[in-house]
């Protein structure tokens, strides 16, 4: 492959005959679709809400954040997230650390969250552009609150698995941290730091959404499978 050839499980991109790269028409089932992020943030019941129907191998899964946290509005929690892609951050408006309009890349590793006095609030959208083969994981960690060693950590598929497939599976990214935050707080045990002895607090799941995420698409899988079921009697 030269430096003007892209290939991958969706598209061949090759210079014309004026050397110019084009993008190729895309592909039947990957129609391109929009949505405005402030609009969709007012009806996100998660902080990492899915904002396209794309998230197989070679696809560009964005993912709307809001959040308001700190001071009155309540301790938000703190977590690692290891992602084997780079995630593309886009600051749609904060008054935090972030700043409105900043673009940024992380590490595979960085922390998610975080303790504040200052109330404050964020927009964003996280853009990842899936690995096109072979596997890729993703993990959510919790570290000690006293000493901020790691005391808990769960490795998931970044893709759908069978137990979460369906008509409109989860985003595995909410689904694999729903369940790392269930059973970091079910066991005192995951939450007893092995280098200190602190106990950590239970992770405040609630500001999060997963959870509330998790039902709602296992509402919305049961009422389609009900639908079915209508049509065919």
């Amino acid at each position: 492959m030269n430096n003007h050839e892209s290939r991958n499980s969706n598209m061949t991109i090759k210079p014309d005959a004026d050397g110019a790269l084009r993008m190729p028409e895309p592909r039947p089932d990957k129609a391109p679709v929009k949505t405005n992020a402030y609009r969709y943030a007012r009806q996100a019941n998660t902080q990492l809400l899915p904002m396209f129907p794309y998230d197989g191998p070679g696809d560009i899964v964005s993912a709307c954040t809001s959040i308001r946290a700190g001071g009155q509005s309540g301790k938000r929690g703190y977590f690692l997230h290891t992602n084997a892609v780079d995630e593309v951050m886009v600051s749609f408006g904060a008054n935090g650390r972030v700043r409105t309009g900043d673009v940024v890349v992380g590490p595979k590793t960085h922390g998610v969250g975080g303790s504040g006095a200052a109330e404050f609030f964020a927009l964003n959208v996280v853009t990842q552009r899936q690995l096109e083969e072979g596997e890729q994981l993703e993990a959510v960690a919790f570290a000690c609150e006293a000493c901020s060693q790691e005391i808990f950590k769960l490795s998931f598929s970044a893709f759908t698995t069978a137990d979460h497939d369906g008509f409109f599976p989860p985003l595995p990214s909410n689904a694999g941290a729903a369940e790392a935050a269930a059973r970091f707080n079910a066991s005192e045990a995951n939450r007893t730091c092995k280098a200190c002895g602190h106990v950590s607090d239970p992770f405040p799941i609630a500001m999060w959404g997963w959870d509330k995420y998790l039902r709602a698409t296992s509402v919305s899988e049961d009422a389609r499978r009900a639908l079915e079921e209508a049509i065919r009697k």
